[in-house]
């Protein structure tokens, strides 16, 4: 198999009617006992580790990835358009995140995974906050916040092959 996916999109004040009303910490979060700074977000902090990187999103990240992408969604490209469908401004493409978190971390061969959950929209433009732990074992996990608004964007891990 070369490829599967599994998308989740966001809706405001929507819920499928068998998702629970809470989502509970999967496994590759931080602890709250982890080092580094805690982030505020729905149902309490949560500890991050320590930042390696800020990654810079201009005000026309969104229309630079749609022309990249062919994805045209109204809610990335301004913030007129974004604002005329409820959104507080434009908002970055989630597999925009996605690129940047592979960005340089592909392996030679092919057969690596990844995954990568999404919390919180990056406003546009926006500098966001990240960092790159080893996890041992060719797993990578990545994590982004608003450092300023004290909230996680994402978190995602990258798995390598394993050389048997």
């Amino acid at each position: 198999m070369l490829w599967t996916g599994t998308s989740t999109y966001l809706a405001r004040g929507l819920r499928l009617a068998d998702e629970p009303a809470g989502r509970e910490r999967s496994s590759a979060e931080p602890s709250a006992g982890s080092s580094g700074e805690a982030v505020r977000r729905s149902g309490g902090d949560v500890a991050l580790p320590p930042r390696t990187a800020t990654w810079t999103f201009g005000a026309d990240a969104g229309r630079s990835w749609a022309a990249v992408s062919g994805d045209c969604n109204p809610i990335h490209l301004s913030a007129v358009s974004a604002k005329a469908l409820g959104m507080p401004s434009a908002i970055a493409h989630g597999m925009h995140a996605a690129a940047e978190m592979l960005e340089g971390r592909e392996p030679q061969e092919a057969g690596h995974r990844w995954s990568i959950t999404f919390e919180a929209p990056i406003r546009l433009p926006a500098r966001v906050a990240v960092a790159a732990e080893d996890l041992g074992a060719g797993r990578t996990r990545i994590t982004g916040w608003d450092a300023r608004r004290r909230r996680r964007h994402f978190h995602g891990e990258l798995r390598l092959p394993s050389r048997d």
